[in-house]
């Protein structure tokens, strides 16, 4: 009973250390984020959509998201070029959730920085009259530093097209996402 109960104490001390050195040691996430100023070469990953039926919109986006940063502070990877470094490397753009393969994915490209995006929701709005509607388009963008692994930006942008076009949404969540990077 009594090396029962001293187990339990010396348990429940290492627990309390556990939680004591954790909290003390390792920065929250938000402390570990820095900014994309530094970065000078980005690639422009394939933005990953699960449905078929709309993934020619992610793949649009990612694409004038690439357009729209050129020209600006930085040296632009684009998706296509991106895409056959995935597919040599046997990844999807699903697989860039995981930070160590976007990544890996930046060091064989020589980027600075890898920008991932997904489609969290496309939804289109038929109106009464023909060509009426709304079409929005919700994609979540993380820029990771290669070096470090850090997250450099992360942003959730909803766009809406009210001709009904999800090129049109796709289209203006790029130009967000784009003013918000090339932003000082």
């Amino acid at each position: 009973m009594r090396n029962a109960r001293m187990r339990g104490k010396l348990l429940c001390m290492i627990l309390i250390g556990l939680i004591v050195g954790v909290s003390a040691g390792i920065p929250r996430a938000e402390a570990q984020t820095r900014s994309p100023s530094g970065v000078r070469v980005l690639a422009v990953a394939p933005f990953a959509d699960n449905n078929p039926d709309t993934r020619r919109v992610a793949e649009l986006g990612s694409m004038r998201l690439g357009e729209f940063l050129k020209g600006g502070r930085f040296q632009v990877i684009e998706p296509a070029r991106v895409a056959e470094e995935m597919g040599r490397l046997g990844f999807t753009p699903a697989d860039l959730i995981s930070p160590a393969r976007a990544v890996a994915l930046g060091q064989r490209l020589g980027a600075d920085a890898v920008l991932t995006g997904r489609v969290v929701q496309i939804t289109r709005d038929r109106g009464v009259a023909p060509g009426a509607g709304e079409a929005r388009v919700t994609i979540d963008v993380r820029v990771l530093e290669v070096s470090s692994g850090l997250k450099l930006f992360e942003q959730e942008a909803t766009c809406s097209d009210f001709s009904g076009s999800l090129t049109g949404a796709a289209e203006c969540f790029a130009r967000d996402i784009s003013s918000r990077l090339l932003a000082p």
